[in-house]
């Protein structure tokens, strides 16, 4: 059957819809799941070959459902795939990437590594389309980790191309020159594989020329001159193939000079951001110790006076004559505001602070600013995962403001409904992901304005060692990518 799908002539493809309706139609009469499943993925195949994807996602969501029910993890692992790529040629991409992220699930469970660089491949091309060139570039990265363990070469050049391709999008040369240079490296390896191939080839084929001549000398004498028009043909075919090489080679060193030059212009700037930074990050430390400061006064001074007061209210609560209902009012009213004055202290003071993440850690301080959004009722849905402690005290703040300051600017600005925040440990990096889908803003013109939000995300990132990676546009939400080098916990 799967032979008549991979011919893809006409009357063969009938015969595989012929064969199936046979199998579908005895796998029912003997009750056999585990071979309608397979039947279902036949069915999908067969129209997806005729490009009718709509029912093609059909029976792959058929076969799904009995794999699931039989929890045989393979054939879950093949169904998510395909349909994810009838959600792809559909369109309808958040779905393609929900059903690729399942099927990379499964193939990590089955340590399928070919299959994870290929889905981790795939979600890249995806987002590069969709122009979300950093979500890309992260994808891209986690396959050419794995096409390296497998040697995968052509996998490998695969990614650098596109990895060289979306760093030119973003205007970071240099990345894309080192991608690129990767690139040609593994492109020059394979090219030197089947340069080897072809001339053991053509070196069997010339000994197959040259014992066929030495019989023909024997035999006939006029076939000798046709036998050596043979053997320049192939030297020709030959010398050929090395002008072609060595064309091909010419044009990819050109553009890496090219590149070489527009990362040459880029020194200067990248010289001056650094003194930038460095004067920015003393600028932040500055604020962080005004706030502690700010933070300890309003909780030790006005908040204990606001107590004290607080206290001789409530005695003469007790001297207040109940006939006296006016008085009565006032004293209920003001002790009202006394009230609604101390939970505002101590939220103004929470706010400036870093006694939360001191006293209780990262983890909690997050769940109480998630807690806090939620009963806001801005954000309609809120979540988060992945969250973990035992980092030191400074990370620890550093990654609480980020996320505060990211979070205060969707509340501000997106009118998103739901907000994501993720949290995980990827190899040495910790890795935070933050996603809403609210309205989405130009990058390029809020980093030409300069705004402060932006700048303060960057400069805490860069204080951390870290990098930070905005994906958004107008009207389709913004994702935030913040990754931390691991060594710095304690």
């Amino acid at each position: 059957m799967s032979t008549y799908f991979r011919t893809g002539h006409y009357d063969q493809m009938e015969n595989a819809k012929n064969y199936l309706h046979k199998a579908e139609e005895l796998a029912m009469n003997i009750h056999d799941r585990g071979s309608l499943s397979y039947i279902y993925s036949g069915w999908g195949n067969y129209y997806f070959k005729n490009e009718r994807y709509t029912k093609s996602l059909d029976y792959f969501q058929k076969s799904v459902e009995i794999s699931i029910v039989l929890e045989d993890d393979y054939l879950m692992f093949k169904g998510y795939s395909n349909i994810a790529l009838c959600y792809s040629k559909l369109e309808q991409y958040k779905l393609s990437s929900l059903f690729y992220s399942k099927a990379l699930e499964k193939a990590i469970w089955l340590n399928l590594l070919p299959d994870q660089a290929l889905i981790l491949f795939n979600l890249g091309v995806e987002y590069y389309n969709r122009g979300l060139q950093d979500s890309a570039i992260s994808y891209f990265k986690k396959s050419i980790r794995i096409t390296h363990v497998i040697d995968d070469k052509y996998m490998e050049s695969k990614n650098y191309e596109f990895l060289s391709d979306s760093y030119s999008q973003k205007n970071e040369f240099r990345n894309a020159f080192e991608s690129h240079k990767n690139y040609s490296r593994l492109q020059d390896s394979l090219l030197n594989l089947e340069k080897i191939s072809s001339i053991a080839e053509m070196q069997t084929k010339y000994e197959t020329e040259k014992k066929e001549q030495q019989i023909v000398l024997l035999g006939e004498q006029n076939k000798t001159k046709e036998a050596q028009r043979n053997l320049l043909l192939a030297a020709a075919s030959a010398l050929l193939l090395v002008v072609l090489i060595l064309g091909v080679l010419y044009v990819q060193r050109k553009k890496i000079a090219k590149k070489d030059e527009l990362i040459a212009e880029q020194k200067i700037e990248g010289l001056l951001d650094e003194q930038e930074i460095k004067t920015y990050n003393a600028m932040l430390e500055g604020q962080e110790e005004e706030r502690m400061r700010i933070a300890t006064d309003l909780h030790d001074r006005l908040g204990s006076m606001l107590s004290t007061v607080k206290l001789l209210f409530s005695a003469l609560d007790e001297k207040i004559d109940q006939n006296q209902v006016e008085n009565k009012q006032q004293y209920e009213k003001a002790n009202s505001l006394l009230d609604e004055a101390c939970v505002e202290v101590r939220r103004v003071s929470h706010n400036l602070g870093t006694g939360m993440v001191a006293n209780f850690g990262l983890v909690r301080a997050l769940e109480e600013l998630c807690e806090s959004i939620d009963q806001s009722g801005k954000i309609s849905n809120i979540q988060a995962y992945g969250l973990e402690g035992g980092l030191k005290i400074n990370v620890e703040v550093g990654i609480y403001r980020m996320v505060q300051e990211i979070v205060n600017n969707t509340l501000k600005y997106s009118k998103a409904n739901n907000l994501t925040l993720q949290f995980n440990h990827e190899e040495e990096m910790i890795n935070i992901m933050i996603e809403d889908d609210g309205l989405g803003f130009n990058l390029s013109e809020a980093k030409e304005k300069g705004g402060m939000g932006l700048r303060n995300l960057e400069m805490r990132v860069s204080k951390l060692g870290g990098t930070v990676h905005i994906d958004t546009k107008k009207g389709r939400g913004t994702t935030t990518i913040i990754e931390i080098p691991i060594n710095l916990n304690a």
